[in-house]
């Protein structure tokens, strides 16, 4: 059964230890998404991609370059349920608009970096 609440101020100033678990994304990003710059499906992976960023970082995932991810096209058809086309033309979208950075190792899984933009 699911009970229902009122958000406290102590609730939202202690999310996660509260139970909540939810995705973030920078208000630029979800700006670019609905002007139809970023495809659904870009917009998806960039908000998995930051997601997992988050995990990385906790768990040393980086190098001279900053902080990596790795999320396989297995996980992302998982995640969205797509072929490998959609996932393939929105990691290219996502690179084109500077919005991630690829490095493709020859003998594993290849590095994506999210960008760090600030809008001046």
């Amino acid at each position: 059964m699911i009970k229902h609440y009122c958000f406290t101020k102590e609730v939202f100033e202690d999310l996660e230890g509260h139970g909540f678990v939810y995705y973030q994304v920078q208000k630029f990003i979800f700006d670019m998404f609905m002007s139809k710059e970023l495809t659904e499906t870009a917009f998806k992976i960039y908000v998995l991609l930051f997601d997992r960023a988050k995990l990385s970082a906790k768990n040393g995932y980086h190098d001279d370059t900053g902080i990596y991810v790795k999320y396989t096209y297995a996980e992302l058809k998982d995640k969205l349920n797509v072929t490998n086309t959609p996932i393939s033309n929105a990691l290219d979208l996502l690179e084109r608009k500077a919005l991630i950075k690829r490095r493709h190792q020859y003998d594993s899984s290849t590095l994506i970096y999210i960008a760090y933009l600030v809008e001046e």
